[in-house]
């Protein structure tokens, strides 16, 4: 098994919607999703409409979050885009929404 297998097997047993409707409205709320994995995260959150930037050091996860159906570059914040990059590096231009990270999301 693959890690990005790995990762997809998580997704499903961690059951992230039931803590979504506890974040609010997150229409055009900018989200920087660190270490973003293969992005099933920050595409759930672009779905409830905040605009998110998925971040992650290894290479084979963006790739596998770009084919998200709103990724889009990531200069533009409409949606979800994702960018390599390590978390200290990260070229965070804009202010994000704090809304938590492990346990919550």
């Amino acid at each position: 098994m693959s890690l990005i297998e790995h990762y997809a097997r998580q997704y499903r047993w961690r059951r992230w919607s039931e803590v979504y409707p506890y974040l609010g409205d997150l229409a055009e709320t900018r989200v920087v999703n660190l270490g973003c994995g293969i992005g099933d995260q920050a595409r759930d959150l672009s779905r409830l409409g905040a605009r998110v930037l998925g971040v992650d050091g290894n290479q084979d996860f963006i790739a596998h979050a770009k084919p998200c159906p709103v990724a889009v570059g990531a200069s533009r914040w409409t949606g979800c885009s994702t960018t390599m990059s390590s978390a200290l590096t990260a070229p965070l231009r804009r202010r994000f929404s704090p809304i938590g990270r492990r346990g919550l999301v």
